[in-house]
C-alpha cells in the first residue's frame, strides 16, 4: 500500500517538473518573439535635461541627448540659441554604440548656400566623439541665424543626426 502512494507521489512530482518546464520554454519563445518585434522596429529615444559637467570632461553643458539604433548622440557644444561674435565655433559631441565612422556637420542659413566640413569618429578614453570642429565664421556667408545639423555615420550604415540652431552676429 505504502508502494503505490510512493510511485503516485513520484509520478505527481514529475508531472509537475515537466509542466514547469514547459511553461518556462513557452514562456522564452514568446519573450524572444517579442523582442525580435521590438528589434525590427526602429528603436528611438529622446532624453531632455540639462547637465552641467564642471568637474568631468568635456566642460560644457549638454541639452539633448538622442538615441536611433543604439546609436546615442549628444550635441553638447554650441548650446540651442547660442550666439557668437568673435572667435571659432566650437561644435563638440558625445556619441555612443559606436567607436569609428563619420562626422558631418552641415551649417544651413534660408537664402544662402550650406556648407559642410567631415571628421572621423574617435575615441577618448571612455567615449566616443568626433575629431573636433572649430569652425572659422568667416566661412559662412553672412551674419544671422544658422542651423546646424550633425550627422554621425557607423561603417554598417547606421546613422544619427541632431540639429540646433545658433546666431552670427
Amino acid at each position: 500500500m505504502f508502494g503505490r502512494d510512493k510511485r503516485a507521489q513520484v509520478l505527481i512530482g514529475l508531472v509537475v517538473v515537466v509542466l514547469v518546464f514547459i511553461l518556462v520554454f513557452v514562456f522564452v519563445v514568446l519573450n524572444q518573439e517579442n523582442n525580435s518585434k521590438a528589434d525590427s522596429k526602429r528603436n528611438i529615444s529622446i532624453i531632455s535635461s540639462t547637465t552641467n559637467r564642471e568637474n568631468s570632461f568635456p566642460n560644457e553643458s549638454t541639452t539633448t541627448a538622442l538615441t536611433i539604433d543604439g546609436i546615442s548622440l549628444s550635441l553638447s557644444t554650441p548650446t540651442p540659441n547660442q550666439e557668437f561674435t568673435s572667435g571659432p565655433i566650437p561644435v563638440r559631441a558625445i556619441i555612443g554604440g559606436t567607436t569609428s565612422g563619420t562626422c558631418d556637420l552641415k551649417f544651413t542659413k534660408i537664402g544662402t548656400s550650406s556648407f559642410n566640413v567631415q571628421a572621423p569618429v574617435v575615441t577618448v578614453t571612455s567615449y566616443s566623439t568626433c575629431e573636433g570642429f572649430d569652425i572659422d565664421p568667416n566661412r559662412l556667408a553672412s551674419k544671422g541665424e544658422w542651423i546646424l545639423e550633425l550627422t554621425v555615420t557607423t561603417p554598417n550604415g547606421k546613422s544619427i543626426s541632431e540639429k540646433r540652431k545658433i546666431i552670427l552676429s
